[in-house]
């Protein structure tokens, strides 16, 4: 297209042909009565050339034609002008739109957390990725706990991985096997103070969302002497 520069009259006439396959610019600049700022400076520009004197003429390719599959679409596009419109009670509102792609979302997020199975050892504890409430308590140092026991890494199963040369074993069982943090809550010389406090045996069971008497397992681990290592 013509820029806005400072020309110097030529010598002599010159002409030049301008070709462009979008027809509704050409279009635009042809009409006289168009309002549009950049049409009309580009209007006034051209005034001005033909005046040096400059031709400069204008002329459509179209880009498509005599390609069969650009002819379909075009055909197939300009087609869709002519079908029913549609009423506005009909299409979704924002607020629908937003459910729906929130919802879209979720489900994605959903099957591509629960298909990390053999990967993800948190997905059989938290089978769907949603907040829990019981992750919030009032406490920061039991926040803290509760979530080093889910996610199964703890000062007491897992010092080995900074300063301890092995890992640790259960001290009342007398067993060389490493203490896992399902062992807290299933070893069998622990049974009096897990039903004293009403802690489930299932480590699963008792770090769940919905586990009623999650709060009992901070003095549980108290009376044990294992919240401060965890």
């Amino acid at each position: 297209m013509p820029r806005n520069h400072l020309i110097p009259p030529p010598s002599h006439s010159c002409s030049f042909l301008i070709c462009s396959d979008s027809l509704s610019p050409l279009l635009a600049i042809s009409n006289t009565s168009s309002t549009y700022p950049l049409v009309n400076r580009i209007q006034i520009l051209l005034s001005t050339l033909n005046s040096i004197p400059f031709r400069i003429t204008f002329r459509w390719v179209p880009s498509h034609r005599g390609m069969r599959r650009n002819e379909n679409i075009y055909a197939t596009s300009k087609s869709a002008t002519h079908l029913p419109r549609i009423q506005p009670h009909i299409l979704p509102t924002k607020f629908d739109l937003t459910l729906s792609i929130l919802h879209t979302i979720s489900k994605l997020w959903t099957s591509h957390w629960q298909s990390q199975k053999s990967s993800n050892k948190l997905v059989t504890l938290k089978p769907f990725p949603i907040p829990w409430a019981s992750s919030h308590q009032p406490h920061r140092r039991h926040e803290i706990c509760l979530t080093h026991l889910r996610i199964r890494h703890t000062g007491l199963t897992h010092p080995h991985l900074l300063s301890h040369p092995s890992p640790l074993s259960c001290n009342l069982c007398g067993t060389d096997t490493p203490l896992p943090v399902k062992h807290i809550f299933s070893c069998p010389h622990l049974t009096s103070h897990r039903k004293a406090h009403q802690i489930h045996y299932s480590h699963l069971a008792a770090l769940d969302d919905n586990f009623l008497n999650l709060p009992s397992i901070f003095s549980y681990l108290q009376s044990i002497n294992y919240l401060s290592r965890i």
